[in-house]
Parts: C-alpha cells; structure tokens; sequence
C-alpha cells in the first residue's frame, strides 16, 4: 500500500470495514443455522441477536484494537512490528 502512495488512514479504513464485514457475515450465519435447528426466531428477533453481535464485536474491536495500538507503539523491531499486524485481526 505504501508503494502505491496510499495514506495510513485509508489503509486504517479499509481494514476496520472488513473486520466489520467478518463480524455481520458470523452473526447472520449464527441466526440462520439458529433458526434452521431450533425453527424458531431467536429471543429479541433476527434485528435483536445482529445489533447484539454488532455491539460486541465493536466493544471486542475497541479493546484488541487499542491494545495493538499500545503493543506496536512499544515494539521497534519491524519485523515484529509486521507480526503483530498480520495476528491481531486473528485475535479480534
């Protein structure tokens, strides 16, 4: 991304929105094979369990996030620094 002149704030962009992608498409898949085993809407609604999802996924996001933000900021070994940017969406 650095070669093509792409800003960090970009680059910061495009991965949160597919961190965000991940977590609706996990928790569309929970409801459906939810409602496929038990064939019944979950407590709350469809509606209730994604806003639930989503909620937890941005308090989970904002933690990871800003203890890898703490962790690189420490770390100067590049190669390490490039580790921990590869594991940490793994570990969100």
């Amino acid at each position: 991304m650095r070669r093509l002149g792409i800003s960090r704030r970009v680059v910061t962009l495009l991965e949160g929105e597919s961190l965000l992608n991940d977590a609706t498409s996990l928790v569309i898949l929970r409801v459906s094979v939810a409602i496929a085993i038990t064939a019944s809407v979950p407590e709350g609604g469809v509606l209730g369990a994604f806003v639930w999802g989503v909620f937890i996924a941005v308090v989970v996001g904002a933690i990871v996030g800003w203890v890898n933000l703490r962790l690189r900021h420490l770390v100067r070994n590049s190669a390490a620094n490039t580790a921990i940017g590869i594991v940490v969406p793994f570990i969100a």
